[in-house]
């Protein structure tokens, strides 16, 4: 979750170099394959998520890098950067579908949304491939989220709730919301399998998600155990290690891409 912080300066060379690598353009994505769940288990999309790459060549996880940007609140700067990158890989491989994150800084900015509408004024097949993830924790305040979840889906973009479960989302926020689909707390997915509170849970979020028109993607799958348990309980989309880690290279989005063709 991206908050809103007040912007102030770093002493910390490390912190320097991150801001500075920010400023460059050194933002990179690495690609996660989202599944289909069930007997054939086709990729659906793959979810984009950032890297950033430093002067000397290092790059960094998200973890090493975003408390750096939000605490700068370098935010919507860093999800501009990658909107840009996952048009252009959209606009390069027309068979693909990307999901990229957002953050409450990014909703409260009118930067990306302006940023999208010029990118697809003249492009607009690109947006029907295009997911937008949101933290659970980040709809907090309906008067940010909603104008943002409309101007987006009116675009043509999916929206897609993350971490479905973890935070304080009351029903009336699907509805006023209009969401596409919800991406279930990775907590819920592991040892689900030996878990049967977590499957009575996960059960209840499946259900509350097709009332409301909804697809359902867990996180975190690890074990076939896993993924055949969350398969039986109804779940759509199947997200995880099980499968293949994020990566960065063409290559092999390329070869998934065809595999999942077959």
């Amino acid at each position: 979750m991206q908050a809103r912080l007040d912007e102030k300066p770093f002493d910390d060379s490390h912190d320097r170099m991150i801001l500075d690598a920010l400023a460059a353009g050194g933002t990179e994505l690495a690609f996660q394959p989202i599944l289909r769940s069930g007997p054939r288990q086709r990729i659906g999309f793959f979810e984009g998520l950032a890297r950033l790459r430093l002067e000397r060549g290092e790059v960094l996880m998200p973890g090493a890098f975003l408390p750096v940007i939000e605490q700068a609140g370098r935010g919507p700067q860093l999800d501009r950067y990658v909107l840009r990158h996952a048009l252009g890989t959209l606009e390069d491989r027309p068979r693909l579908r990307v999901s990229i994150n957002v953050g409450l800084q990014t909703m409260t900015d009118p930067g990306w949304i302006n940023l999208l509408q010029r990118e697809v004024a003249d492009r607009p097949h690109l947006t029907d491939r295009l997911i937008v993830e949101m933290t659970e924790l980040a709809v907090a305040d309906p008067d940010i989220t909603v104008p943002f979840t409309r101007t987006v889906r009116a675009l043509g973009v999916t929206v897609v709730l993350d971490d479905f479960g973890a935070g304080h989302t009351a029903f009336r926020q699907f509805r006023d919301l209009a969401l596409d689909g919800v991406k279930i707390d990775g907590f819920f997915s592991r040892g689900i399998e030996n878990d049967a509170d977590n499957r009575c849970l996960i059960k209840a979020l499946v259900d509350i998600a097709r009332h409301f028109e909804m697809f359902t993607v867990a996180e975190f799958v690890e074990t076939p155990e896993q993924a055949q348990c969350l398969t039986d309980l109804g779940v759509d989309f199947l997200q995880g290690h099980l499968f293949a880690p994020a990566r960065q290279h063409p290559d092999w989005i390329t070869a998934n891409i065809a595999q999942a063709a077959m």
